[in-house]
């Protein structure tokens, strides 16, 4: 296999190890000579390793810690269209 550039989905089923063997060999290589496709693989894996650990509780946690109200209320408000 042989890209001009790998897209970020094929990034993201790259790091959930979506392809097989020997087509993650031939990413890997890519990687290893496209700096624009490395820089790009980079922050999808630091943004993959963010969403893995997301949870409700974690964010209602950061929100308590931060003085931050988890949800706000609405009551009484009414829209319209």
């Amino acid at each position: 296999m042989r890209w001009t550039h790998l897209s970020s989905g094929q990034l993201v089923d790259y790091f959930s190890r979506e392809w097989l063997p020997e087509q993650e060999a031939a990413i890997e290589t890519h990687l290893a000579g496209c700096d624009s496709c490395a820089q790009n693989a980079s922050v999808i894996f630091e943004v993959l390793g963010f969403t893995d650990s997301w949870t409700a509780h974690a964010q209602e946690r950061t929100h308590q810690a931060h003085g931050v109200p988890a949800h706000r209320e609405y009551a009484g408000s009414t829209r319209s269209a």
